[in-house]
């Protein structure tokens, strides 16, 4: 995935490359199995928050950053190789992931466990 990265005056910055996995043609039970992660209730969130005032405590907010290129994979999963890198002798080829990448159906579960 390529895009443009733009200054305040609308002038190109710099270009910016993301390798994504194409995840949406992946069949469930055959490619992948579990993709649950724990998400928070707005709710839950809601009281926490309440309390927090009430009892004047303080509330942290965190940002973990390319956190699912962070985590390593425990099943061997292979993806194609991106367009621009595939050269036309080596079609065939593909690449091993070690590391999980953003599109990945199980990078979200990978990365809470």
């Amino acid at each position: 995935m390529y895009h443009l990265k733009r200054d305040a005056r609308g002038a190109i910055a710099h270009y910016k490359a993301h390798l994504v996995v194409q995840g949406s043609p992946k069949l469930k039970a055959i490619d992948y199995n579990d993709t649950f992660s724990p998400m928070v209730k707005f709710t839950s969130m809601h009281i926490v928050l309440a309390l927090a005032a009430i009892h004047n405590w303080e509330v942290h907010q965190m940002d973990i950053k390319n956190a699912y290129l962070n985590v390593e994979l425990t099943k061997t999963i292979y993806m194609a190789q991106p367009p621009s890198f595939s050269q036309a002798c080596d079609t065939d080829k593909v690449c091993r992931l070690f590391k999980a990448l953003y599109g990945l159906k199980q990078g979200g579960q990978c990365w809470y466990l």
